[in-house]
């Protein structure tokens, strides 16, 4: 396979794993926090100094697929401030994406209606750049975290390409925190479970 060929299978993998929307608002485009006394959204983001080595941030956007579009906005719902980033392990995968947001609704409301449309997602279908997209999603074991969390593991297929994500919804007082890592082949759960806890700790 040509490097073209290859970068062209590599950025429709890339926008097809951006579940749950976390790559569609660069932080640096990120909506400000409505209350001018609480600190903003965008500064409690992962930074890449917090990454290893080799990672930096990537501006791939992508709003999810099929079932999995903007989930952290389910219809109905209005999200008062949201920011978001994106990193790349050496400008390729796996990619790690965090998104937050704060809503309207009660937060335990939206965290409510997050995860159960994620549990009523088994079956993705949509395209992506184009591509056709199929894939699986289900819930799976991971540590409790903030004051609610469910985590999803994410199968997506897109040229013949399989890529595999880790995803985790967090409630943290009144802010939504979605973390993600997804890669060709099953992520590293430690380094994901690293990268929530280096999340978590900004938020609040």
């Amino acid at each position: 396979m040509s490097l073209a060929a290859r970068r062209v299978k590599r950025s429709a993998t890339v926008a097809a794993i951006a579940v749950l929307g976390v790559a569609a608002v660069p932080a640096e485009r990120a909506v400000a926090n409505r209350n001018p006394k609480a600190p903003s959204l965008a500064s409690m983001l992962l930074t890449v100094g917090e990454l290893p080595t080799g990672w930096g941030v990537d501006n791939s956007t992508g709003s999810g697929v099929g079932c999995l579009h903007a989930i952290l906005e389910p219809p109905g719902v209005t999200q008062t401030a949201n920011a978001s980033v994106t990193f790349a392990d050496n400008a390729s995968l796996p990619q790690v994406s965090e998104k937050l947001a704060t809503y309207k609704a009660p937060i335990r409301n939206v965290f409510a209606t997050v995860v159960g449309n994620l549990d009523r997602c088994r079956t993705v279908k949509g395209t992506s750049e184009g591509n056709k997209v199929t894939g699986t999603v289900g819930q799976m074991s991971f540590p409790q975290y903030g004051d609610q969390s469910a985590a999803f593991t994410v199968s997506l297929t897109v040229n013949g390409v399989t890529a595999d994500e880790d995803a985790l919804i967090v409630r943290k007082g009144a802010i939504m925190v979605g973390v993600t890592e997804g890669t060709l082949g099953p992520p590293d759960i430690v380094q994901f479970q690293g990268f929530v806890r280096k999340a978590l700790a900004r938020v609040g």
